[in-house]
């Protein structure tokens, strides 16, 4: 016979587990479910508690993908994509701003490589070891508590509408990624407009932009005008 308060536990969390991935989207994070992809790693009858594995012939880490690695995947493919493109050239400068990029990225290496650890045990300890004591697999879960925070978290977006345009435009134009931008023009909000000039040097450096750059406020989402330097 069940206890009553697990068959209660247990008939809460049916109602409210992922029938889907559409469903795990604005899901809180960590996910409460052990894994899964359309459908979870195991489940628990609410009557009799028996388990039973919805992929018997798999390990957890064997599955394609889990709720964990999924958002830890996307975080760390749009921070390198994005963040880290951007200010690589200013991390390896002697300029005043060095150390802020090279502690940031610090920072990220440390969290991410926590995240990842229970996917990937073998890397993540190799190179976690490079630089730090003791053991990834006996280090602290990381926390948003141990990361200050100043700024806009919502220039990340900006940024990142704003490279997507300008890579676009270059892939369009068939160029390579490195081909100089003559004219920039960034249309959006005024307060989308001042996080990113905040930035200019940066995005100047990631996009390749050596002309002019214009900033044009108007009530619409930010989109980027280019014109590309002509093949020499």
């Amino acid at each position: 016979m069940i206890d009553p308060e697990e068959a209660e536990l247990l008939s809460e969390l049916n109602q409210t587990r992922p029938r889907n991935r559409a469903d795990c989207v604005n899901s809180a994070r960590p996910c409460v479910y052990v894994s899964c992809k359309y459908n979870l790693y195991l489940d628990v009858n609410p009557e009799t508690g028996s388990i039973k594995l919805n992929f018997p012939d798999k390990e957890i880490w064997e599955l394609e993908y889990t709720c964990a690695l999924d958002v830890a995947e996307k975080f760390f493919w749009a921070f390198c994509d994005d963040y880290l493109e951007t200010v690589k050239e200013r991390a390896y400068s002697d300029g005043s701003g060095a150390a802020s990029a090279q502690a940031t990225l610090a920072i990220a290496l440390k969290v991410l490589l926590r995240l990842l650890a229970p996917i990937m045990p073998y890397v993540t300890e190799e190179v976690w070891s490079w630089w730090q004591e003791g053991s990834i697999h006996l280090a602290t879960w990381p926390t948003a508590e141990e990361v200050e925070v100043a700024g806009d978290a919502l220039l990340l977006d900006d940024l990142a509408v704003a490279l997507a345009a300008i890579r676009g435009a270059k892939s369009q134009a068939k160029v390579s990624m490195r081909t100089e931008v003559s004219r920039a023009e960034f249309t959006g909000g005024a307060d989308v407009l001042d996080r990113l000039k905040e930035i200019e040097p940066d995005l100047r450096a990631v996009g390749r932009l050596v002309g002019e750059i214009q900033w044009s406020a108007a009530d619409v989402p930010l989109h980027v005008d280019v014109d590309l330097v002509p093949p020499a």
